[in-house]
Formats: C-alpha cells, sequence, structure tokens
C-alpha cells in the first residue's frame, strides 16, 4: 500500500512540474502575442496588421568591430551579406537579460567594439504594401540603436547629436544601465515597398569603457488603419548661438515621445515643402527624460553652415511623413558681429522684436523674468512662457542665468537645459563667439575667480565682461588679466558692435 502511494505522489510531482512547465511556455507565448493582440484588438480583425518580425525571426549580424560598408550601403538589398553570421534575437552580453544569442565585447586584439550590425530580408505582398498605412515596432538595446528601411533612417534611439559621422564610432545621448525599451511608429513609408525590404539596425556602445550590450527588435507590423499624430509644436524650442557664425544650436522640449531631426536649408532654394525632401540637410537630435517633469529635452549642434545666410528650417519626428511648420534663422557675418543685450525679453513688443533681427547677429538675455512670486511653479510657467516668445524661434540667443535662477537652483527642468559647463550654477556664465570670449557675471557671487576660470580655459583674441557696475569694478579691482570690453548692464538694453579693430556699445 505504502509503494502504491509513493508511486501516487510521484505521479502528482511529475504532473505538477509538467504544468508549471508548460504554464511558463504559455506565459512566454502569451507575452511575446501580447503586443500584436492588443493591436488587433484595437484595429479590428478586419484591418489586423501584419507581422514582419518577431522574437523568432533569424538576424543576419556582424560583431567583429569592423565596418561593413561605406555609410549606410550594408543596409539596402543589393549588398552582399554571405559572410555575416546568423542568429536569433535576444542579442547581448553582459547585461543581466538571458540571451539566445551571445555577442563578444572585444575584438580578438583586445580592443573593445563601437558598434553592432543587424539586417532582416523580410518580404512584404503587394496586397499589403498597397494597404499599409504604417509600421509599429518594439526594440530593446544598450546603449543606442539606429533602425534603416531600404537604407533610409526610420528610427534613432538615445543617439548622441547629430548621430554618427561613420560605422563604427562609440556615442550615445546618456549611458544606459540595464536595458532601454522604446515604441516606436513609422508613418513615413516612402523607403517601403512591394517585395524584398530590408531592415538594418546598429547599435552603438556609450564608449570603450562600456562593459554591456543587447539588441532585440522584437515586434515590427504593418498597420493598415491610418495613425493619428500628435501636431509637433515649436513653441518650447529656441534657436541659441553657437561658437561662430558657423554654427547654431536647438533646445526644445516636448511632453510627447519619440525620437527628432531638424532638417534646414538655405532659405534661397525653398519654394515649397517638397524642396525639403530634395535638398535640405538633416541634423539628428540627441533625447533625454528629465527627472522632475518627465519632459523630453531635444539639443542638436548644426556646424558648417554658411555665414550671413538666411535658412529655413522645420523639425520631424524620424519616421514621420508630418513635419513642423517652417521656421528661419540668419547666421552672423565672418569676422564682425553685432549683439543686442536685453535685459527683459518679455517686454519686448513686435515692433523692437524685428529690429532685433533686422539689426543683430544674436540675442544676450536672462532666461525668464521677476515675476515676483517664488513658488516654484509660477516660475516654471513664467520660464516656459520666456521659451514660448517668437523671436527665439528666428533670431539666435545667449540665455544667461537670470532672475529665475536663484530660486528654481534645484529644479532640474531649469537646470538640464541652462546649466551649461560654461556656467558656475550661482548665475555667472560665458559663451565662446568668434575670437571673443564674453562673460555675464552676476552680483556678490565670486565673479572674479570665474572670470579668472574662464579666461585660463580659453585664450580667446578678445575678452568682453557684461555685468552691474559693481560687479564690474570688483572684478577690475581683483582681476590682473586684460579685459577689452566692459559693459555696464544698469544703463539700460544696448547694442554691442564688434569688429576688428573695435567694441562699441549704443542704446537700443
Amino acid at each position: 500500500m505504502t509503494d502504491y502511494f509513493d508511486r501516487i505522489k510521484k505521479s502528482v510531482i511529475v504532473l505538477v512540474i509538467g504544468c508549471l512547465f508548460l504554464a511558463s511556455l504559455l506565459i512566454v507565448a502569451m507575452d511575446r502575442l501580447d503586443l500584436l493582440q492588443e493591436l488587433e484588438a484595437f484595429f479590428g480583425s478586419d484591418e489586423k496588421p501584419v507581422t514582419l518580425i518577431s522574437r523568432d525571426t533569424k538576424w543576419s549580424y556582424i560583431q567583429e568591430g569592423e565596418n561593413p560598408s561605406v555609410g549606410n550601403v550594408w543596409a539596402i538589398e543589393k549588398y552582399d551579406k554571405t559572410f555575416w553570421k546568423t542568429g536569433i534575437g535576444d542579442f547581448g552580453s553582459g547585461t543581466d537579460q538571458d540571451v539566445t544569442t551571445p555577442l563578444r565585447l572585444e575584438k580578438e586584439n583586445g580592443e573593445s567594439i563601437a558598434s553592432y550590425f543587424f539586417r532582416y530580408d523580410v518580404f512584404v505582398q503587394a496586397e499589403d504594401y498597397e494597404g499599409a498605412k504604417g509600421l509599429q515596432g518594439l526594440i530593446e538595446y544598450n546603449d543606442a540603436a539606429v533602425i534603416y528601411l531600404n537604407g533610409e533612417l526610420v528610427f534613432a534611439g538615445n543617439v548622441p547629436e547629430n548621430a554618427y559621422a561613420s560605422n563604427q564610432e562609440y556615442g550615445a545621448s546618456e549611458r544606459v544601465s540595464g536595458i532601454r525599451r522604446d515604441e516606436f511608429f513609422i508613418t513615413d513609408l516612402s523607403p517601403l515597398k512591394s517585395g524584398i525590404n530590408v531592415i538594418g539596425v546598429q547599435v552603438h556602445q556609450y564608449d570603450s569603457k562600456s562593459e554591456d550590450i543587447y539588441f532585440n527588435l522584437s515586434a515590427l507590423n504593418l498597420l493598415k488603419t491610418d495613425i493619428v499624430e500628435e501636431e509637433t509644436d515649436l513653441e518650447p524650442l529656441v534657436v541659441e548661438v553657437g561658437n561662430s557664425e558657423e554654427d547654431i544650436n536647438f533646445t526644445w522640449t516636448t511632453e510627447a515621445g519619440g525620437y527628432y531631426q531638424v532638417e534646414y536649408m538655405d532659405s534661397k532654394d525653398f519654394k515649397s515643402e517638397k524642396d525639403f525632401d530634395k535638398r535640405a540637410s538633416v541634423a539628428v537630435m540627441a533625447r533625454r527624460q528629465m527627472e522632475e517633469n518627465r519632459l523630453f529635452l531635444h539639443r542638436v549642434n548644426i556646424a558648417r553652415l554658411k555665414s550671413d545666410t538666411r535658412y529655413a528650417y522645420r523639425v520631424r519626428r524620424i519616421g514621420s511623413e508630418e513635419p513642423s511648420s517652417i521656421g528661419y534663422f540668419t547666421t552672423g557675418q565672418k569676422g564682425v558681429f553685432t549683439c543686442a543685450v536685453i535685459k527683459d525679453l518679455q517686454q519686448t513688443g513686435p515692433e523692437k522684436s524685428a529690429r532685433l533681427v533686422a539689426e543683430v547677429d544674436f540675442i544676450i538675455t536672462p532666461v525668464g523674468i521677476d515675476s515676483g512670486d517664488s513658488h516654484p511653479e509660477n516660475l516654471l510657467r513664467a520660464f516656459e512662457d520666456w521659451r514660448a516668445l517668437e523671436i527665439l524661434k528666428e533670431m539666435p540667443v545667449w540665455p544667461v542665468e537670470g532672475s529665475l535662477q536663484d530660486s528654481l537652483k534645484g529644479q532640474s527642468y531649469y537646470r538640464q537645459l541652462y546649466q551649461r559647463e560654461t556656467a558656475d550654477g550661482l548665475g555667472n556664465s560665458y559663451v565662446v563667439y568668434q575670437d571673443v570670449l564674453l562673460v555675464y557675471l552676476k552680483p556678490g557671487t565670486g565673479a572674479a575667480d570665474f572670470v579668472a576660470q574662464a579666461l585660463q580655459r580659453h585664450r580667446q583674441k578678445r575678452v568682453i565682461v557684461l555685468g552691474d557696475q559693481e560687479v564690474l569694478d570688483s572684478v577690475k579691482a581683483l582681476t590682473a588679466f586684460e579685459i577689452d570690453g566692459w559693459i555696464d548692464l544698469g544703463q539700460g538694453d544696448m547694442v554691442v558692435d564688434v569688429d576688428y579693430r573695435s567694441i562699441v556699445t549704443r542704446p537700443f
């Protein structure tokens, strides 16, 4: 009898273990199907998505740290991938995630590998192509990932400003600890075609010290129902002065996710929206999510511009067919410049703004206004009102830390936007423009030491110091360096004309 019950007990244990194993398989299967089922439920059975890529997709890949081709040629159909390895995702090494296909972190000579390349050739049926409205995907990666569709950029996750100049290049907007997960939508289907389509993915390490890598494009679905896209709102965008007449900066905040690019061209060549598709240059923006309010901060520096030239620009979510409205900016002249020092840009009316755009190359102005209210929400609202000014979409600005700084010193939103390496967090900051070092000082904040540090870092031919008379006098008494121009901000708004021989100020 005892043997009988023992056999029953063993049978029950085996049955339970088997059930648990089957349950685990079911959970994995459900997890893999979850995204697709959600899409089917949303769109209805008649418009259900077509799966192009799943977790079981077999990819071709290379991991040896070699350049697969010039540019993105490796991501087009005619490229010969005969010698690429094949494997199924997840791909990776050094993370806590279990992987199906391990990747190496070093070359045979011990050097680290900067980037990895994956491609998959998928056949799109003619009837699916004709009814396609968009693509939806889910990607997991570490540290940065770029996706091409038939050689055209459709996704750029966590990439640095301007993405990559070469295939084997380190860099990411921020270092990833673990795995980054992005769901993305592609509504610009101009690269898609009936027949063979190449999905190419390159994954980049943050730097040579990175000890983990991961990639898994677990889903790519073709959608047959229209995707409603949010309008690209340029109100929070600010055009900022660069280091010369040949470069400029964009900073922009959004509530919605996604990754964006700035498209720009000489305004003389711009006649219609179609000209952007044919002639525009593209600068991919780096993106970070700010800790405090979860807004997304986008930044990019655009270099090698023509001097004294008016440019047209627009912002587009990468992979979208809906760009923003058109904006304009003008670069400065070579070797000379005129800047305006405006104490309160929010009090500048339309007439004065028009004069600024016509007369100066960039504006120096404090961020925000003195609202007389120390409540963080009210100050942040004032800050947003400042960013919404139309002139900041066209006239490059050097935004120095102004009246909001003291109250918002602990606010990460403000700090991440305007706390730069060229600022000390106390209201003092500087910018290098052409051969001139401009230093902006706030009273009673270690101004003399800040000037000395700025001069030691940047050996420019000329130096201009801006501040109230009190702080200028204190710096004059303590600074042994030669200063070419002292600008008293207590005199009100003014224009500063700088050429090869002189620095002249005049009221504005």
